[in-house]
């Protein structure tokens, strides 16, 4: 829940831009201090949100609604955790993804991939996938698809992503990624090992072999590759003879 007094013809932030807001008041729930999550709504006093940084659900959300803050205005963020008093002090805006240059936005890709990757092994699993997401949107906007390193950079976040979403139990979507990634590099091992991963979850084993037999192809000594392949010809094998049993059954 939110809410605003707002203040006509102001600037309001944008995705690029570094917010200084004074929080005036800020209460939380003693229950959830433990396991609450934010960079930035932690204390009372004033605080600097760089609006792209943000990786955090609850930082996520009071980022939506300083962009539709103006400057000056004050308002309440409330969340099941939390309840603050704000103000809008300040607005600095820093350059669009559409204004800087493409090497700019490969590094900026890179910088948010690694920033994922730390907050994957600390199992900030969401916060993650927004770092990785974030790292995704500015190799997208790549004017020269084949600047040195983009593919590289490219894969690895949609790899990265595809293990998220396969953590969240999402296995469709982390399929989809790990195709991302094979529309570039067909033999990549992580995502056909990921993806045939997916499969076995989807019980679709034949789709696993077919992966894992390109994955063993590349790395034949792989022993997460190879022991997911014996596990596959066990539960393909079986599926394959109840299938025929069933065909039998038709037919009599």
């Amino acid at each position: 829940m939110v809410s605003l007094k707002t203040t006509v013809n102001k600037l309001s932030p944008t995705v690029n831009s570094v917010c200084k807001i004074l929080i005036s008041k800020l209460d939380m729930s003693p229950d959830n201090k433990d396991e609450f999550n934010s960079d930035y709504l932690v204390c009372e006093g004033e605080v600097n949100i760089d609006l792209e940084q943000v990786h955090f659900n609850t930082d996520i959300a009071f980022m939506k609604l300083l962009l539709t803050t103006k400057l000056g205005d004050s308002g309440t963020f409330r969340t099941t955790d939390l309840k603050i008093e704000f103000k809008l002090v300040d607005i600095t805006r820093t350059a669009s993804i559409y204004e800087i240059s493409d090497e700019y936005k490969l590094v900026r890709a890179v910088q948010h991939k690694e920033k994922g990757s730390q907050l994957f092994k600390e199992n900030k699993l969401e916060a993650a996938f927004h770092r990785f997401k974030t790292s995704l949107r500015y190799l997208i906007f790549l004017n020269d698809k084949t600047l040195l390193g983009a593919d590289d950079v490219y894969t690895m976040v949609c790899n990265n992503m595809a293990m998220c979403q396969m953590k969240f139990n999402n296995h469709h979507y982390a399929i989809e990624l790990c195709n991302k990634v094979s529309n570039i590099d067909k033999m990549n091992v992580k995502a056909l090992y990921r993806r045939a991963t997916c499969y076995v979850e989807l019980k679709q084993y034949d789709k696993a072999y077919a992966d894992l037999t390109l994955a063993q192809s590349k790395e034949s000594n792989n022993p997460s590759v190879k022991k997911l392949m014996d596990i596959v010809k066990v539960q393909r094998k079986q599926q394959h003879e109840e299938y025929k049993s069933v065909v039998k059954k038709m037919f009599r």
